[in-house]
């Protein structure tokens, strides 16, 4: 952007207001200020990554990573689960890429590991789901809430 030129004076009262071209007369005591405006990538950057961080957590808001992972270890989850690599289910870095962008992703989630639905294994067999013991239902959307988070 460039500079913008605009003119002051002073009202009555000792305020200053702009005027407009039109308003001005000679020796009126109306003077010309200009004020710069100029584009900084800098700003711009600082900028974008102050909004990035104000948002990060609203996406990962209220998940606890330490007590996920302890309930997954409990219910044995992790026998058949790795967080990263994939053992007879798969990694739970690989169904949060699967599920990524899904509105209805939390909520299949929780069903899948309340209900003990089939499902197939890495060896092609069919197995029943292990039904999660917990029945407290903020823990088990904590767990499933942490697995989604997981990039």
């Amino acid at each position: 952007m460039s500079a913008r030129a605009f003119f002051e004076c002073q009202t009555n009262r000792g305020r200053r207001k702009e005027a407009s071209p039109s308003e001005i007369t000679k020796n009126s005591g109306v003077k010309e200020v200009k004020r710069e405006w100029s584009f900084n990538p800098a700003h711009l950057s600082a900028a974008v990554i102050t909004l990035v961080v104000s948002f990060a957590p609203l996406t990962a808001a209220g998940v606890d990573a330490d007590a996920a992972e302890s309930l997954a270890r409990r219910e044995s989850c992790l026998k058949c689960h790795g967080i990263d690599k994939n053992k007879d289910g798969p990694a739970y870095k690989e169904v949060a890429a699967k599920y990524k962008g899904k509105p209805d992703a939390e909520e299949h989630l929780i069903e899948h590991v309340k209900s003990g639905k089939s499902v197939q294994m890495r060896s092609g067999e069919w197995e029943d789901h292990r039904i999660i013991k917990t029945r407290d239902e903020a823990a088990i959307r904590n767990l499933v809430q942490w697995i989604l988070s997981l990039e």
